[in-house]
């Protein structure tokens, strides 16, 4: 038989030390999940802002379209203005975000 080899326990206060490092560690990964769940929902904004755009782009083209077929010139200069707000829009929304 082999011979026992004696385990020596650290102290309490190397113990103390090491728990203090995992909380802290678990802090700070707990902190970076928060920054990632933070990007996350920002990409998810912004992509449901853009599908919204899309459609919206869609119905003045289809809008367009209607008008341009049939020849109804009110209509196409009320999808004019409407294309003018929808792009001065966008403009304000990209300087709003470059300031931010």
């Amino acid at each position: 038989m082999g011979d026992l080899v004696h385990f020596r326990h650290p102290d309490v206060s190397t113990l103390t030390a090491n728990c203090m490092a995992i909380r802290s560690n678990m802090a700070v990964v707990t902190d970076h999940l928060q920054l990632v769940v933070e990007a996350l929902r920002a990409a998810e904004q912004a992509v449901a802002d853009a599908l919204e755009e899309a459609a919206d782009r869609r119905v003045l083209r289809q809008r367009a379209e209607h008008a341009l077929d049939s020849g109804d010139i009110a209509l196409m200069e009320e999808v004019r203005a409407e294309l003018d707000l929808s792009v001065k829009a966008r403009l304000r929304l990209r300087a709003a975000a470059a300031l931010s």
